[in-house]
């Protein structure tokens, strides 16, 4: 992808123009990595390679992995939830799960990821599935297949 930057004076206003031969789903995502990925210094810094870019309300924000609450797949849409606003995405759970494989997030559902670092507590609920209290108060079940996973990641076994 080429990209073009031209410096103006004070006068105009700044923008960005994406020329494109067709819109298509994750075109932002593939313009924004481009960007990141540039030798540029002014573009890229070590911080915005480790984000994930989302939008939110015609807004697209750059969301740092710490601050997700968890993942969750709609439809085959990815969202993800911070304590305040939640992101639409154009990865895929699966990808997300890859990428962040060296944080705390891990499996909670086949339609969830969870960040066990953002978690209040923990609680059991019938049927053999464990419940969680994220941060900003709001429950979410971890379903029987991912319990176990759960559980021996925070070192907790049933006695």
């Amino acid at each position: 992808m080429k990209i073009v930057i031209e410096q103006i004076d004070g006068n105009e206003e700044e923008q960005v123009v994406i020329k494109c031969r067709q819109m298509r789903p994750g075109l932002l995502q593939d313009v924004a990595k481009s960007l990141v990925d540039s030798d540029d210094e002014n573009l890229t810094t070590n911080r915005r390679k480790n984000q994930f870019l989302g939008t939110c309300e015609k807004e697209i924000y750059f969301i740092d992995p710490s601050d997700i609450l968890y993942i969750e797949s709609v439809d085959g849409v990815s969202f993800m939830y911070d304590k305040d606003r939640v992101y639409r995405s154009d990865l895929k759970l699966r990808e997300f799960e890859v990428l962040l494989r060296e944080e705390h997030f891990i499996r909670a559902s086949r339609t969830m990821i969870v960040n066990l670092a953002r978690a209040r507590s923990f609680f059991p609920v019938l049927g053999g599935q464990l419940g969680i209290t994220m941060i900003n108060g709001e429950k979410l079940i971890i379903t029987r297949r991912y319990t176990k996973d759960v559980r021996t990641v925070l070192g907790i076994w049933d006695k």
